[in-house]
């Protein structure tokens, strides 16, 4: 459970456009998510805020995670091409480096091995921070809201 005292619909929602949210509340949500590991996620207010006020925040929450999960959503599908594709183009390159001799030859190997290399380390490392963080982004989205 997330719980969140503010006196201000402000602070909650961007002033420029009601359907993002402050940044500083952004930041919040996803940094005490990090402490929860748990499958459902409680935001609870401790203000109330009049009918339109708690429509406007519940909507606003949902559809901004879940804008910011499909989005990254298409970013990992398109993501995933692209590795694809790089990675049949370093063993094409490996593959000449085997055919050529001399300069061209170690040119060819070294280029293949940095792309298979680069491919191998975006997957370790920035694909999970990426899938962490669309998690993330999923459980706000379907988050409950309460107000008190």
């Amino acid at each position: 459970m997330i719980n969140i005292d503010t006196p201000n619909i402000n602070d909650l929602i961007n002033v420029y456009n009601n359907k993002l949210l402050n940044d500083t509340f952004d930041e919040y949500l996803l940094n005490q998510l990090k402490f929860l590991h748990v499958e459902k996620i409680i935001i609870n207010f401790n203000k109330s805020f009049n009918k339109n006020e708690q429509e406007l925040i519940t909507n606003t929450i949902h559809n901004y995670y879940l804008d910011k999960f499909n989005k990254h959503s298409f970013i990992d599908k398109f993501d995933d091409y692209i590795h694809f594709i790089l990675l049949i183009l370093g063993v094409i390159f490996i593959l000449i480096s085997e055919k050529l001799i001399s300069f061209l030859s170690e040119l060819f190997l070294i280029a293949g091995w940095v792309v298979v290399w680069e491919i191998i380390y975006d997957l370790l490392f920035n694909s999970i921070k990426r899938k962490k963080l669309k998690n993330s982004y999923k459980k706000l989205a379907n988050c409950e809201i309460f107000f008190n």
